[in-house]
């Protein structure tokens, strides 16, 4: 068991944190990640931007990556009711 804290105190969570947790999460050996975040429903990740559309696929790369040496990400939705 690991705890691997990518959120800030004030509880956001930036791509480069997330990308850097997966990847610890994969290169020391974690079976399984859980993830639950808070997303600003004023701002997300939108893919039709280039910019955001990079952070996205950043993340998409470090799950992958993830996977690939085993780990297992789930994730959860919904905990605010949005």
């Amino acid at each position: 068991v690991a705890g691997i804290k990518v959120s800030t105190t004030e509880g956001f969570f930036y791509t480069e944190a997330v990308v850097c947790g997966f990847m610890w999460a994969a290169d020391h050996g974690v079976d399984v990640t859980n993830n639950s975040y808070y997303t600003d429903p004023w701002y997300f990740n939108c893919t039709n931007d280039p910019d955001q559309k990079a952070l996205v696929e950043a993340v998409k790369r470090a799950t992958s990556y993830a996977e690939l040496k085993g780990t297992v990400n789930v994730a959860a939705a919904g905990n605010e009711n949005y």
